[in-house]
């Protein structure tokens, strides 16, 4: 049986709680001492009923603190769906920012590891913090420039900070054969410096893409529409593979 560790409660409010507590909420006192597997049945003081689930990466990341902006899901998800990332891997992650990216990729990895490098101390402290909430143990976090990295033989790369087309040789000599470089920027004029920098090189596979999302409302009386306000472009990724 798998050990329980932190719990997802889901109910008519969603709680995200370490287990062997107590807690106290709206709906009475919840008694977390008692619960011995996920998927377990949890009432209230008051009869208030939860399920005991297994938080997702998503759960987790959802009360991660963020300082500055982050690399979203649905960019995140692109790079497992155009690489093909999967366990094992030895990743990089350059300009850790507050980590969402890092963790992400670790979680997807493990037992593989992932090495991200943030220049800024706050921020650098922010990822470990962020990190060990998420219970990750394959993570190094690098308080140094990005540019400064010394790991080799990777199968990843991914990058999120200004001028990285800059190192694009670098990159390409610390990949393994068949290696991915991944350079995320919301500016489209830094993607159009690295293809010129990543053209020298020889890589194959490039391409650059927007991952564009819309949410709709669909009600019941048949008014159904996308939702007016919400954020659709959040980035620029740009895609190469490493042929020898």
């Amino acid at each position: 049986m798998k050990k329980v560790g932190k719990i997802m409660l889901l109910g008519k409010r969603n709680f995200l709680v370490d287990s062997g507590k107590q807690i106290n909420t709206e709906f009475g006192l919840i008694d977390l001492t008692k619960v011995k597997k996920y998927g377990q049945v949890v009432r209230t003081t008051t009869g208030e009923k939860f399920i005991a689930a297994e938080p997702t990466i998503k759960d987790l990341l959802s009360k991660c603190k963020r300082i500055p902006q982050i690399v979203t899901a649905k960019d995140a998800a692109q790079i497992l769906a155009v690489t093909g990332l999967q366990a094992g891997w030895n990743c990089l992650d350059l300009g850790g920012g507050s980590g969402f990216l890092t963790i992400f990729l670790a979680n997807y990895a493990q037992p593989g590891s992932v090495v991200t490098y943030e220049k800024d101390k706050k921020n650098a402290e922010n990822i470990g913090n962020n990190v060990k909430f998420c219970d990750l143990k394959n993570v190094t976090v690098k308080n140094k420039p990005a540019e400064k990295f010394t790991e080799k033989d990777l199968d990843i790369i991914t990058t999120d900070y200004v001028n990285a087309e800059k190192n694009v040789k670098k990159f390409f000599a610390a990949l393994k054969p068949g290696g991915w470089l991944v350079m995320y920027s919301p500016q489209i004029e830094q993607h159009q410096k690295s293809r010129k920098e990543i053209n020298k090189m020889n890589f194959d596979y490039v391409k650059t893409i927007e991952t564009v999302q819309r949410e709709w409302k669909v009600d019941p009386r048949g008014f159904t529409h996308p939702i007016h306000t919400q954020l659709v472009h959040t980035g620029f990724m740009t895609f190469a593979r490493k042929k020898m």
